[in-house]
């Protein structure tokens, strides 16, 4: 008998009513695995663990999430469980919970996320030296209306912009000093989000 490796899918599929199907989309950006799971917290689908069998047997610890089942973003933590898969999530108290799990040792633990609102999941470049360029590329997410954020610049330099659309934040500081600066991420229902920080312009 010649062994048949476990075969894996990244593949979306949406239904109405349980019967009739509609592919959103073919090749997800994650990883190929079974035996993951799916919850759905702020208003966003979860992707959670899973093992696969090429090319290499692995379990997973990522977490990707989704408005729309066709684009995914995965989200990082150096807080993070161990790999495993068919674990067991859960919502509740506002929280997205990922219970025990299948890895070796067998795993008892419990953790627990819990995101309040419209946040910033990036963390700015706090360092550059005069005339060279800085760039920073802010990123907020989890609105609950999961429409499109924006942004804006609070408080900031003269020499530096940010694209409203992308959150891309840059310019070249003439001088050496200490600046400033608060990003606003904001969406059309009115969540908004703020991010301060110290940027440290160095002599060469």
């Amino acid at each position: 008998t010649v062994y048949q490796p476990f075969r894996a899918y990244r593949d979306v599929w949406r239904s109405p009513d349980g019967r009739d199907w509609t592919k959103v989309t073919d090749c997800a950006p994650w990883p190929a695995r079974i035996w993951s799971c799916c919850a759905v917290y702020r208003n966003r689908i979860w992707l959670l663990g899973g093992f696969r069998a090429q090319p290499t047997w692995n379990n997973f610890h990522d977490i990707w999430y989704s408005a729309d089942g066709a684009g995914w973003k995965q989200l990082a933590s150096e807080d993070l469980w161990e790999p495993r898969h068919e674990l067991s999530a859960y919502v509740h108290q506002d929280s997205l919970w990922v219970v025990g799990g299948n890895a070796w040792p067998l795993k008892n633990d419990v953790w627990r996320l819990h995101i309040p609102a419209l946040t910033f999941s990036s963390q700015p470049a706090l360092e550059e030296f005069v005339r060279a360029q800085y760039s920073y590329q802010a990123q907020a997410d989890f609105n609950l209306s999961a429409s499109t954020v924006r942004y804006r610049l609070i408080e900031a330099p003269g020499w530096l912009k940010i694209e409203p659309d992308t959150g891309l934040v840059r310019g070249t500081p003439p001088a050496p000093g200490e600046f400033c600066v608060t990003i606003e991420a904001f969406d059309d229902a009115g969540e908004t989000a703020r991010q301060s920080y110290t940027l440290h312009v160095i002599p060469v």
